[in-house]
């Protein structure tokens, strides 16, 4: 199965690109993140749940909880 497009053009609509404004008029004089306007991998990212940030655990929706909980019980059920 391929993976999801990556960069901005196969993932905004033209649009939206549009409509950006430049960084440079909204960071502070002297500060200029790195932007990442492509996906920077190839393959799949994964990433050890006690390296996330907390804010970022609280905000993964219900779906993602109920299938960590459903994926728990049918290791538990499969170890017995």
């Amino acid at each position: 199965m391929p993976h999801p497009p990556k960069s901005r053009e196969e993932i905004q609509e033209p649009f939206v690109r549009e409509q950006q404004i430049d960084p440079e008029k909204y960071y502070p004089a002297g500060y200029m993140p790195h932007l990442l306007e492509d996906w920077p991998v190839e393959g799949d990212l994964v990433v050890p749940m006690d390296q996330l940030p907390d804010n970022l655990k609280k905000s993964m929706g219900a779906h993602w909880r109920l299938k960590k909980k459903n994926q728990k019980v049918l290791d538990e059920q499969e170890n017995k």
